[in-house]
């Protein structure tokens, strides 16, 4: 169950919850598994994201050990709470329950055009990534080349065009990299129920291992 928390950098707040797996010990370090929200839950409080995060722990495999954390965006995006995201990602990566090799990025919507921007900021921290219905830059996709990524989207969107995430696969690719891209033929926006709901999400991100330098 998820447990509210406050981050503070450089005099800003930033909240998030977090899920700590079955039998979690401080003493051992644990795969982390972050996601962003989109739109539909800034503002307003906590507990919205608390309640409805789409990431919740009754969707995973049991056994699998993953610490799940999620902030709060309380603008009107992630772009004006970007500076504070990447120091929150870098306290994350520095927790002392996070097994630095399997650190991992997810997001929707909003969240996902946010994930692209993120991968670029701290690729260093991230050993893959699955990103629903979210648009990147895809004159930087050299940025992107070494990371392994899932893209989900439903040809039924409107909201966020198919076009971004199918622009995103093509170029990195193109290029020699990882992409995966999934298009479900009968969704609209909303593939994140369905992708985090999918057992082989986190069977893929599990066997996404980043080597330590």
């Amino acid at each position: 169950m998820y447990e509210a928390r406050v981050f503070e950098y450089q005099g800003k707040r930033l909240e998030y919850v977090i899920d700590y797996p079955e039998g979690y010990s401080p003493d051992q370090r644990y795969p982390v598994i972050l996601y962003l929200h989109g739109y539909g839950f800034v503002n307003g409080d906590i507990e919205k994201i608390k309640a409805g995060c789409p990431l919740r722990r009754e969707r995973i495999p049991s056994g699998m050990p993953f610490v799940l954390i999620a902030p709060h965006c309380d603008k009107t995006s992630w772009v004006l709470e970007f500076e504070t995201l990447c120091g929150f990602i870098e306290y994350v990566y520095n927790a002392e329950f996070c097994d630095k090799s399997r650190v991992y990025l997810t997001g929707s919507s909003m969240g996902g055009y946010t994930a692209w921007l993120a991968l670029m900021a701290k690729k260093q921290v991230f050993a893959a990534a699955v990103i629903c219905c979210g648009g990147g830059q895809y004159w930087a996709n050299f940025e992107y080349v070494d990371m392994p990524i899932r893209l989900v989207h439903g040809a039924l969107d409107r909201t966020v065009l198919p076009r971004e995430s199918e622009i995103m696969a093509e170029r990195i690719n193109a290029i020699g990299g990882k992409v995966e891209l999934t298009v479900h033929e009968s969704l609209a926006h909303d593939v994140w129920t369905v992708t985090f709901s999918d057992p082989k999400t986190y069977e893929w991100l599990l066997s996404n291992k980043k080597e330590i330098l």
